[in-house]
């Protein structure tokens, strides 16, 4: 009893407690301790994992010859140098708060791609997720797109959620991680041409993409529009006519350019606006 005392830091009170109900409580305290800290290791380790995860897509991890200890000190262990990401945004989010779908969507997927594949869910925006996918040595690139359809049908079986989906297409290696996340996101650009709530795979589109010249100047102009106190609707003309001239959207442009910058506007819009809070 005084060794249970000294390593548990709890007071046997021959008052209150026999014996056997002071170790009880002991044990007892000792296993929800256990508890705690295995769900806080869990919790750390998959925060570590997302965050080099989403520096895998923006290209933030150079490439490495000893790529598989990386992966591996960051949780995740390859089942081959194949990759290819899927880009999911949420079209309706029916019954389900954020952080249960965050939790639907991860599980499911990680347990479907399980089953061949290897697949691995970060949140990227509010009602976005990116799911880079480790294909099988004698996995078929298309079965990623199999997988993908059956999550999107339990998704809206079940709980009323819709998806669009981009994938792009299969990629080698550490460093095409990277373009793979361009691709998907390349792909998702296409979502009001090829209608909300499909699959659209960077194949269909790679030879009709178009690349919009200066989009980073413009970028910076949709900033410093969207910061200022007042602005009237003049202002407001003034500034579509600047995104029309630095897109090269004019009487020569394609109906993809035009819709896709509809698209692009709007994406910005709301991103904004979800920044600003209102």
């Amino acid at each position: 009893m005084t060794k249970l005392q000294q390593n548990s830091n709890k007071q046997w009170d021959v008052d209150m407690h026999t014996e056997l109900e002071f170790i009880e409580k002991v044990f007892s305290t000792a296993q929800e301790e256990k508890s705690r800290l295995n769900v806080a290791m869990r919790q750390e380790s998959r925060q570590k994992r997302n965050a080099f995860i989403a520096s895998l897509l923006e290209g933030d991890v150079l490439d490495s010859e000893t790529s598989e200890d990386v992966f591996a000190e960051n949780g995740i262990h390859l089942c081959s140098n194949r990759f290819c990401v899927a880009l999911l945004k949420m079209e309706q989010s029916g019954q389900l708060d954020k952080n249960m779908l965050s939790f639907a969507v991860s599980n499911v997927l990680e347990e479907l791609f399980g089953e061949t594949h290897r697949g691995y869910v970060i949140d990227v925006a509010a009602d976005r997720y990116a799911v880079l996918i480790n294909m099988d040595n004698h996995g078929q690139a298309q079965s990623a797109q199999w997988l993908i359809e059956r999550a999107k049908t339990f998704w809206q079986d079940n709980f009323g959620v819709r998806f669009t989906v981009g994938i792009s297409t299969e990629k080698q290696g550490m460093a095409g991680i990277c373009d793979a996340y361009t691709e998907a996101v390349r792909a998702m650009q296409y979502r009001y041409l090829f209608g909300t709530g499909g699959i659209i795979c960077y194949q269909q589109i790679k030879d009709r993409e178009f690349k919009w010249p200066q989009k980073d100047r413009m970028t910076y102009a949709f900033n410093d529009f969207m910061t200022e106190e007042k602005c009237d609707m003049e202002r407001a003309k003034t500034y579509v006519d600047e995104c029309l001239k630095k897109y090269h959207i004019n009487s020569d442009a394609t109906l993809d350019m035009v819709e896709c910058f509809g698209f692009e506007v709007v994406n910005n819009f709301n991103r904004y606006i979800s920044q600003m809070g209102q």
